[in-house]
């Protein structure tokens, strides 16, 4: 089995996370958004449905979420401050 082609390095994994000690950590598991099947682990064989994981488009995702979730807080401050 190729080591690359697993589900935990596939675009459409969405890796779960969990609150520890006041910090974020990786699990090794998550779900596959083309199967909506939970609880799959990153070391899975992949399926027919799995496609290389660009590191850009991620990388680009993560920077839209972020700008995005900057914009809601800005607009809770805003309520906030609005007693």
């Amino acid at each position: 089995m190729d080591i690359k082609n697993l589900c935990g390095n596939c675009k459409h994994f969405n890796r779960h996370y969990v609150i520890r000690k006041e910090r974020l950590k990786k699990t090794g598991f998550g779900h596959c958004v083309c199967k909506a099947k939970l609880h799959i682990y990153t070391d899975n064989k992949h399926c027919d449905k799995w496609e290389q994981a660009d590191s850009t488009t991620l990388n680009k995702d993560i920077k839209e979420a972020l700008k995005d979730m900057a914009k809601q807080l800005t607009d809770i401050l805003l309520i906030l401050n609005c007693d």
